[in-house]
């Protein structure tokens, strides 16, 4: 692998194949024998799939097979504990979490229990009322109801006196999970959860959902002895795939060995017949508003993919569990009416709306607690706390926040009655374990769980500085070289020329996509920019890029174009993935950008500029008072343009942009930024070298910016 290092850019660029025309000759003869173009073979080289064989093997799936569920530990104690209650019709509850894994894993296990006759219901706690996994005060009510057996799915690995209490009232309860294990399990009747330390399960990373399938496949096989195993397996899976691959998805589990075949027969299932609640939340999510039950002509034949599922489906089932009531979800994927599915269906995109609006207000508030609580060049875990978050809100902010400054991120929750305890939600990058971070920390929690990429807690508000220095710590001494920071991986380098429809069409033999099976993404250097359109509403850009006669739409999501800080002309180089839009029934092919920079010729005028404000902050060194001391003139041009913005809706910025609509220097526009934070003009936060945060304080008050100790400083500077 090759790193290339670009300056402001939102990570370091990683090319897995950083000599595609050397390795042309043995790509060349590998793809002749599959079938495929030279771009798409060194993509499944690239995957560890260099001969003939393997490369055929890994793109019809024939490398993943199921594996007998009864090798999970106490996979026979929870069959045949659950056995038992169907035939003797005893009252059996289903415990679930409130995300889509959970949401999934109680819809599978319902379905399921039902057809076998069985008197199941389920329950799933409130993230508000209830907090997250088993509750004495819940147990209680169950038993009140005559329950008998408590199935947990996706939750319950950390629920010891929980399980202790509803075992001294009577009632058995089996844990099934797949979150990181402690060193003590819950005394339950079985516990299956394959990351047990005693469990020969050969894969360990099925999602919450991804257990309940093997334990509805080892039902079925027991319910029919007659028969066998793989065709009551193929039966599970006919009926049940498609619920376990949008869980499986949305946990983001690992894509590989039987995540992927699940996946890849659900996305089967989704593409051909879908279950009335999932054709309900396809029809209400592409019609844009969801308020009506029609398909838009736009996406009504497009392909379900696991991008799908994560950006379309998943969003819209999570919502429910984080802002309102996951069981709204629940019943729309229980539900086959379809006048009621899709008033469900519309109810869940209304919450979704609602999740977005306060997601974004969430992350404008932390944005602008970094800039003044964190140093991001040196924290290593950034963690941040506020009074007034939503709980179910904050674990989507921390991943955007991880993913934006490539470092793990906590984001802790004071609200609610006794704001002393926040809960808090945490998202983690590349090697770095967040479980045993917070392991590490456990003297500060009150509670914490989860998996190493994604974990919960709970603390005392006195302990939070310390906390934050002990992750910090932890992380700095556990990955000293940065090893668990990730860089932007790429395939290879491309031209535009490379860029094709028959190409994208090829790109889909690599789906599923998802952890350790990532969508391909490719590399682009000096592309001009033609055009630059905001869309959706100004949280999203598209771009015109082109060369040598060839030029594409681009989109960059999440992203404005301020943020971005081009300009039509500029030269740049991108990080991408392909994808085909359909509009009228005519497909075209767009660029998805990851990640995006100035050329090497637009970038060296750009570094010099900011090496020469550093060098003047350091030592005062410059060539005359026109390099760096502003006149009256241009700090009226940069605050009307500044203020022209703020009118416009706008608070993000760069200096190149500045630039151009004030007419003045980039120099001496960052130190106007300066001087007007130092006097109170406008709040200044940095986001990095080139893009800044802002808002405009009251402008009615007179401010002598001659008064200012920067520009005075700058004077004396230069008159030294």
């Amino acid at each position: 692998m090759g790193k290339i290092n670009a300056p402001g850019i939102k990570r370091n660029w990683t090319l897995k194949c950083d000599d595609f025309a050397g390795c042309r000759e043995r790509v060349s003869s590998l793809a002749a024998d599959i079938g495929y173009s030279e771009i798409f073979t060194q993509i499944v080289i690239n995957r560890g799939f260099d001969t003939k064989d393997a490369a055929s093997d890994f793109l019809e799936k024939r490398t993943e097979s199921f594996y007998d569920p009864f090798i999970m530990a106490d996979m026979d104690k929870a069959v045949e504990r659950i056995a038992e209650a169907v035939k003797k019709k005893e009252k059996i509850v289903i415990y679930g979490d409130y995300d889509v894994d959970g949401v999934t894993s109680v819809s599978v296990l319902k379905l399921y229990l039902d057809s076998v006759g069985a008197d199941a219901s389920y329950f799933i706690p409130s993230r508000f009322s209830d907090g997250y996994g088993l509750a004495r005060g819940t147990i209680d009510n169950l038993i009140n109801d005559g329950v008998q057996l408590i199935i947990t799915v996706d939750t319950g690995i950390t629920a010891c006196d929980e399980v202790a209490y509803a075992s001294s009232r009577g009632v058995d309860v089996i844990v099934t999970d797949h979150h990181e294990c402690r060193e003590v399990l819950p005394a339950a009747v079985a516990v299956v959860n394959p990351h047990r330390n005693d469990c020969n399960y050969p894969f360990k990373e099925l999602a919450g959902v991804g257990v309940i399938f093997k334990l509805v496949c080892a039902l079925e096989c027991y319910f029919n002895s007659d028969k066998k195993p793989i065709d009551s397996i193929r039966r599970i899976c006919y009926e049940y795939c498609d619920l376990v691959s949008i869980g499986t998805v949305a946990d983001v589990m690992p894509i590989i060995d039987e995540n992927r075949l699940i996946v890849s027969l659900g996305l089967g299932i989704l593409n051909q017949k879908q279950r009335t609640g999932i054709e309900a939340l396809v029809t209400a999510a592409n019609s844009g508003d969801g308020s009506d039950g029609r398909t838009s002509k736009i996406n009504k034949n497009k392909k379900i993919t696991s991008g799908y599922i994560g950006f379309t489906l998943a969003p819209r089932i999570n919502a429910a569990g984080r802002i309102s009531d996951a069981t709204v979800a629940v019943e729309l994927l229980l539900e086959n009416n379809p006048v009621k599915a899709h008033s469900l269906a519309r109810e869940l995109c209304d919450i979704n709306r609602r999740r977005q609006e306060e997601e974004n207000k969430i992350t404008e508030e932390a944005s602008q607690k970094i800039a003044v609580e964190c140093d991001t060049e040196n924290d290593r875990v950034i963690v941040l706390s506020d009074e007034n978050w939503h709980q179910g809100i904050i674990g989507i902010v921390a991943s955007r926040i991880s993913e934006k400054y490539g470092k793990p991120t906590i984001l802790i929750s004071f609200e609610g009655g006794d704001n002393s305890i926040g809960k808090g939600s945490g998202r983690s990058v590349g090697d770095i374990n967040l479980v045993d971070a917070l392991s590490n920390s456990q003297d500060l929690l009150l509670k914490y769980g989860g998996h190493a990429l994604a974990a919960g807690l709970t603390i005392d508000k006195s302990t939070l500085e310390n906390f934050k220095k002990c992750i910090n710590h932890y992380v700095e001494n556990t990955y000293p070289d940065g090893s668990g920071i990730p860089s932007l991986v790429a395939e290879l380098e491309v031209e535009p020329q490379d860029m094709t429809m028959d190409l994208a069409k090829e790109l889909y033999a690599l789906e599923p996509h998802g952890v350790s099976n990532p969508a391909p993404l490719f590399m682009m250097r000096n592309m001009s920019v033609y055009d630059i359109l905001p869309i959706g509403s100004n949280r999203h850009t598209k771009l015109t890029l082109g060369r040598d006669d060839i030029s594409f739409p681009a989109l960059c999501f999440g992203t404005t174009a301020r943020e971005l800080d081009i300009m039509r002309g500029d030269c740049v180089d991108i990080v991408f993935s392909i994808d085909i839009n359909e509009y009228q029934n005519v497909k075209t092919l767009q660029l998805i950008v990851r990640d995006i920079a100035l050329s090497d010729a637009d970038r060296t005028v750009y570094e010099k500029h900011s090496s020469l404000y550093r060098s003047i902050m350091q030592d005062g060194k410059a060539l005359s008072a026109d390099d760096i001391i502003p006149t009256r003139e241009e700090f009226a041009a940069a605050y009307t343009a500044l203020r022209r913005d703020r009118y416009e809706g706008v608070d993000t910025c760069g200096f190149r942009t500045l630039s151009m609509n004030s007419g003045v220097g980039m120099i001496k526009l960052r130190f106007i930024m300066d001087i007007f934070s130092e006097m109170g003009l406008v709040d200044y936060y940095p986001e990095n070298d080139e893009i800044f945060k802002y808002g405009l304080r009251d402008s009615s008050v007179k401010v002598d910016l001659t008064r200012s100790k920067i520009l005075n400083e700058l004077k004396k500077k230069l008159s030294s």
